[in-house]
């Protein structure tokens, strides 16, 4: 397939065969047609182990008002992300085959039983625990108070 046009003023037209042309209109058919998400986009983002927003556990005991260390109480969303950010500074590798997947690591077993690490964006594999990256990142909207959530952990 050629792109052919004699200047940028020109309008672009494609140069292909009849039968190319059908293949390709097939083809982007079927790719229309293909693995599209349905129902929540969202909720498919988290197919793979990974964490449910709404599902997170808020901390227990968060700084605020009682304590004197702010002069406002975390709102709800806060204290699931003060959670989030302490449970993503330390990490752990999932225990067994069942558990989801930290960091993109789940653990697999050969046929003979010896654990391995299966990375599940590459697909690669290593025997060796994979070294873990301490912190995140904590996307809150604009309006949502974000530094107040930053600065919790500090608290």
């Amino acid at each position: 397939m050629w792109l052919v046009g004699s200047g940028l003023a020109d309008w672009w037209r494609v140069d292909v065969q009849p039968k190319e042309l059908d293949k390709l209109m097939q083809d982007s058919i079927l790719i229309e047609q293909g693995d599209r998400p349905t129902g929540d986009l969202l909720a498919s983002l988290f197919k793979e182990g990974a964490m449910d927003p709404t599902a997170l556990v808020e901390h227990p005991c968060p700084p605020g008002k009682k304590d004197g260390s702010m002069r406002t109480n975390l709102l709800p969303f806060q204290k699931q992300g003060l959670a989030w950010m302490i449970k993503m500074e330390h990490p752990r590798l999932p225990a067994s085959e069942e558990g989801a997947p930290v960091q993109l690591w789940r653990k697999k077993l050969d046929t003979k039983g010896d654990p391995f690490w299966h990375n599940i964006a590459t697909d690669a594999t290593q025997r060796e625990k994979p070294v873990l990256k301490r912190g995140g990142v904590l996307a809150d909207e604009m309006g949502k108070h974000p530094h107040l959530s930053i600065v919790s952990p500090a608290l």
